[in-house]
């Protein structure tokens, strides 16, 4: 399988190249190892604290794309890249599909179920690169699910270098939350799903928090 990566760029394509290196430069700080997009999230979330999470969209490999930007990675020096990141992600085997698409970019399906009183904690896309947390506090008693973001400057230089940070989160469940702040709620049969249009990357992150019952 070849991976092609033209050793000369028309005149845009260097100017996308630039934008895209800003960008790394952005979000190296905040991402850690992949940087999500173009995305359909949804979080599954009884009043126990049981969850399924399901997150079908993009992935791209910061560390990968930085070479990329520099013009170390071509060919099967590129080829071996990809097959070391496909290797790192299937560590976690919640991810069920991985197919890489180009510029460091891959798409892919990831899911996971688990019962959050008990794990303390899980982290998407992992601890160093945290684009959704589910948590629960011992002390408080609360279930937490909260967004991350950059900061305002990282944020800025997103914009800056033309990428769109774009998606939609929803959690679908039977809880009755003591603090979210969804703008978009909606019955389905049983369930409520709490509903975030994720347009661009200065949106207040999603929050939504409860205390779970004891299980039955």
């Amino acid at each position: 399988m070849a991976f092609p990566w033209p050793k000369r760029l028309p005149k845009n394509g260097v100017n996308v190249l630039k934008r895209f290196g800003i960008l790394l430069l952005a979000i190296t700080a905040i991402s850690g190892c992949y940087f999500p997009s173009d995305f359909t999230a949804d979080l599954q979330l009884d009043r126990e604290g049981r969850y399924r999470f399901t997150y079908v969209g993009k992935l791209t490999d910061v560390s990968m794309a930085r070479r990329l930007v520099r013009g170390d990675l071509q060919g099967i020096d590129l080829q071996k890249r990809v097959e070391i990141a496909e290797r790192d992600m299937r560590r976690d085997n919640s991810f069920k599909e991985i197919q890489y698409e180009e510029k460091a970019r891959f798409d892919i399906k990831y899911q996971r179920e688990g019962y959050i009183v008990a794990e303390r904690s899980f982290d998407f896309v992992r601890l160093s690169s945290r684009f959704l947390t589910l948590k629960y506090n011992r002390n408080t008693g609360e279930i937490t699910l909260i967004g991350g973001k950059p900061n305002e400057k990282q944020a800025n230089a997103l914009e800056e270098a033309g990428i769109e940070f774009k998606g939609v989160l929803r959690v679908w469940t039977n809880v009755q939350p003591d603090k979210h702040n969804s703008k978009k709620i909606e019955p389905r049969g049983r369930l409520i799903v709490y509903s975030w249009d994720i347009e661009n990357i200065h949106q207040p992150v999603p929050l939504f928090k409860f205390k779970p019952q004891p299980l039955q």
